[in-house]
């Protein structure tokens, strides 16, 4: 009996250090950063996606994501990359198609969450949207970055933090070629090229050297 007692005490702080220690370890873990709901609203993508937008002459532009919105958890390090200060929740849907004019365009549209600039401690998420269109910078194609705070999780954010010289400008209520959409936030590039999202539709119009394309519809 006694020598069974002492199995079960030997047995229970043996647990017991394994438990601190694993909470120790645990305690040393980089934080985990799940993208905000708030953020996620500008990504209304699920599962294979078409886009097709019209301009004013009735012509077509259908963009494809066949994968998808792919999600993936990230390592983010600091600055002198020695050592990781978080890791975060990331997601990405890459669209591709082609001009009525035969040349390609592609979007890639994240969401992450981002260090700031100024202080290491706070973070944010980021929208990005890449748009390449070969049409406008033959032959190497054209490269315009569309960013937008999507959510400042309650820290000072500036526009330092984000690279860009403006914000975004925020239309409240847009008509386009007939189309209205709601809280729409405009990215205008110095080549007069121009991209339009809104929370809860997504991409919903850009510009090209050809003028305005539409969302007409989502499949």
């Amino acid at each position: 009996m006694k020598k069974t007692v002492l199995l079960g005490l030997i047995v229970g702080l043996t647990l017991l250090g394994c438990s601190k220690r694993d909470q120790s370890l645990a305690s040393d873990e980089p934080p985990y950063y799940p993208l905000k709901m708030a953020s996620l609203s500008y990504m209304p993508y699920s599962g294979a996606t078409t886009l097709v937008f019209v301009n004013e002459t009735g012509e077509e532009i259908r963009l494809n994501a066949p994968k998808g919105v792919e999600t993936d958890t990230v390592w983010n390090y600091n600055y002198d990359g020695t050592s990781k200060i978080y890791y975060n929740e990331f997601r990405r849907i890459r669209f591709t198609g082609y001009h009525p004019d035969g040349h390609d365009i592609q979007l890639l549209f994240d969401i992450s969450v981002v260090q700031s600039k100024k202080d290491p401690s706070a973070v944010f998420d980021l929208l990005s949207i890449t748009f390449w269109d070969d049409y406008t910078h033959a032959p190497t194609g054209y490269l315009m970055d569309y960013k937008l705070i999507s959510s400042t999780r309650e820290n000072q954010v500036t526009l330092e933090d984000i690279w860009l010289s403006q914000e975004p400008e925020f239309i409240s209520n847009l008509n386009l070629l007939g189309y209205e959409f709601s809280e729409v936030y405009k990215e205008e590039s110095p080549d007069n090229l121009e991209m339009y999202c809104a929370k809860g539709q997504g991409i919903v119009a850009f510009k090209d050297l050809r003028g305005y394309w539409v969302l007409h519809k989502k499949e």
